[in-house]
C-alpha cells in the first residue's frame, strides 16, 4: 500500500480531507515515469483532497498547485509556468461504461474511474491531475517576441537587424516562377 493510498471502506459517511505534498524531485520522478523528458521539471506541488463515499461510487473533489519549469516555445529561455485548479473524480465499482465491450462513451463518462481494488491510491489522482493541467505550449511572458528566424537570435534580448521580409526557403522555386511571368498575381 503506498502513504497516500485511502481505504474505502474506512472513510466516514461525510467523507475524509487529505493533504497530499509532493516535492520538486519526487514531482519530477513523476514526470519522467510517465515518459515526459527533461528539460521540463517539477515545483513542489500540493494537492487537498475530499474523499467521500456515496454508495457505490467514491467522489474525489480536490484542488491541485504548482509550477513546471522549461523552456518558452517562442524564446527557449526557462520559464515557469503555474499550475492550479479544481478537479472532480468518480470512482465507481465494476465495470466503466466502454471497458471489455462495446458501449457509446459520452461526456458525462469522461470524469468516471475504475475503482480496483478497496482503494484509492491520492499519489496517481496527483499525477493525472498533474499531466491534465501542463500546458500545452508555455511561453515566458505574452510579449515574448521569439527567436529570428534567420539569425537565431533572441528578440526579447535585442532588436534584430535580420527583418521579417527574409523570404521562406520552402517558396523559392514559386518566387522563381513567379518571377519568370509563369504565375501571375491576379
Amino acid at each position: 500500500m503506498h502513504p497516500h493510498d485511502v481505504r474505502v471502506d474506512h472513510l466516514p459517511p461525510e467523507g475524509a480531507t487529505f493533504d497530499v505534498r509532493l516535492d520538486a524531485a519526487a514531482a519530477t520522478a513523476l514526470l519522467r515515469e510517465r515518459g515526459l523528458s527533461e528539460p521540463l521539471e517539477a515545483r513542489e506541488l500540493s494537492a487537498r483532497i475530499r474523499v467521500i463515499p456515496g454508495g457505490d461510487d467514491v467522489f474525489v473533489l480536490g484542488e491541485l498547485q504548482g509550477a513546471v519549469v522549461g523552456p518558452c516555445s517562442r524564446c527557449l529561455e526557462t520559464c515557469e509556468q503555474p499550475l492550479g485548479g479544481e478537479f472532480h473524480l468518480t470512482f465507481v465499482h465494476g465495470n466503466v461504461p466502454g471497458e471489455g465491450g462495446e458501449m457509446e462513451l459520452h461526456r458525462e463518462d469522461m470524469d468516471l474511474e475504475l475503482l480496483q481494488g478497496d482503494s484509492i491510491d491520492l499519489d496517481a489522482v496527483v499525477a493525472e491531475q498533474l499531466f491534465l493541467q501542463l500546458p500545452t505550449r508555455a511561453v515566458c511572458s505574452e510579449e515574448c517576441r521569439g527567436l529570428c528566424p534567420v539569425c537565431g537570435g533572441n528578440r526579447n534580448d535585442m532588436p534584430c537587424a535580420c527583418g521579417d521580409s527574409t523570404p521562406d526557403p520552402r517558396f523559392a522555386a514559386l518566387a522563381a516562377l513567379r518571377g519568370s511571368g509563369a504565375v501571375s498575381d491576379d
